[in-house]
């Protein structure tokens, strides 16, 4: 049969039928996998830090195998609470039964409210035995506190306006920050807040900034909301979106100065509003991947917005009755003008950890601090803390199983 046979009227005609028939065939197949899916997986959708880490938190718990386990642990962007920053760290099938797996996903949906359009979301489906007591399970691992005293709202400023703010809650949980830098910081911020008297007398704008400075996971982001508990805080600003939205230096104080003046703590003292600018070369600077050099070219080229920022810093129209609190990775990369005294009160060194600080958290959260250490003298605070809350969880999941 050459070709011209076949494309005859008949064979056409039945060529489209069998079309027809196939097609419709992988829609009845997909609709039967679509209602066995809805049948049989059962799943959660969360965003946001607070559910995002309680969801990681109940995965690594209820691991059924080491193996699972270690899967997870050895996953520093999971660990380190990065989900938010990244979503680069994957898919996983995580294995949380005898007879049930746990297909751990991440993905995104569209959202107005958020700064670049889009929202990240961490997906958990569950298959096999048992899925409706693992959901329930979930869920309730992330249930927040009715009891608005024990949270802290983190809201993410895009304008002046409340309705294009992202706000989110997290509890309050005290948690110990180890490091001399700690002390530092609580000293500037109690020094602060004592002498407010001061600043008033002699016609100062009450305000100060201060600048975290070191390698990535020495602390910088715990350190901002460990001083919005110390001094009560219910809010942490986090200016970011509206420093890269384009809005003038005025627009920008003004938005800000409509939460800080005024601004009390929970039990309605006064007191000064926490802002943060987190990551300021990558989030308003745009530093990227490259070299040193490559880096410098990014930061040149980002003349108005270093302008801008200096104006918000250190002018007429600079904000009052804040504390700002700046952080970055590589303090080199900013321009000297913008870090200078006068805009940027104190700059503190975030860094590794020493053996005297190490064993004082290895005691706090009662491990071996000789096999947790080693002979090292310096120390990760992620890292050090990654390591020993896989060595609590293992040792409490030996337990479960024996």
């Amino acid at each position: 049969m050459n070709v011209r046979e076949l494309f005859t009227l008949n064979n056409v005609a039945l060529i489209g039928v069998a079309t027809y028939l196939l097609s419709t065939i992988r829609n009845w197949f997909f609709a039967l996998f679509v209602f066995v899916k809805r049948r049989y997986i059962m799943g959660v959708s969360v965003s946001g830090a607070y559910m995002e880490t309680k969801v990681k938190e109940w995965l690594i718990n209820n691991c059924y195998s080491e193996g699972s386990r270690k899967l997870l642990t050895n996953n520093n962007m999971y660990l380190y609470n990065e989900f938010n920053k990244s979503l680069m760290w994957g898919s996983y099938l995580i294995r949380v039964r005898r007879f049930c797996w746990a297909y751990v996903y991440s993905f995104q949906i569209k959202d107005s409210f958020s700064g670049d359009g889009v929202k990240n979301m961490l997906g958990v489906d569950f298959y096999g035995i048992g899925r409706t007591a693992l959901v329930e399970s979930v869920k309730a691992s992330f249930e927040l506190k009715r009891d608005d005293d024990d949270m802290i709202r983190l809201v993410s400023k895009l304008s002046g306006a409340v309705f294009n703010q992202f706000t989110t809650k997290e509890p309050r949980t005290n948690k110990k920050i180890f490091g001399e830098f700690v002390g530092k910081v609580d000293d500037v911020v109690g020094n602060f807040i004592s002498n407010k008297d001061i600043y008033e007398k002699f016609g100062r704008k009450y305000k100060t900034a201060i600048l975290l400075y070191g390698p990535p996971g020495t602390g910088k982001t715990s350190i901002v909301k460990h001083v919005a508990e110390s001094i009560n805080l219910e809010t942490i600003y986090f200016l970011e979106g509206l420093l890269s939205e384009g809005n003038s230096p005025a627009v920008i104080a003004g938005s800000i100065n409509d939460d800080s003046v005024g601004n009390t703590d929970k039990n309605g003292k006064p007191c000064p509003a926490l802002c943060v600018i987190e990551d300021i070369d990558k989030s308003i600077l745009g530093v990227g991947d490259g070299d040193d050099k490559e880096k410098s070219r990014q930061v040149a080229q980002k003349g108005r917005t270093v302008d801008k920022l200096m104006q918000f810093l250190d002018s007429n129209i600079s904000p009052n009755n804040i504390i700002l609190i700046i952080t970055t990775n590589n303090i080199e990369l900013l321009p000297e003008p913008l870090i200078r005294s006068g805009r940027i009160d104190h700059k503190i060194y975030v860094g590794p950890l020493t053996r005297d600080n190490a064993e004082e958290m290895c005691e706090h959260y009662g491990v071996n601090k000789e096999e947790i250490l080693g002979d090292a003298n310096e120390f990760n605070p992620a890292d050090l803390e990654n390591k020993i809350f896989t060595k609590i969880m293992g040792e409490r999941n030996e337990r479960i199983q024996n």
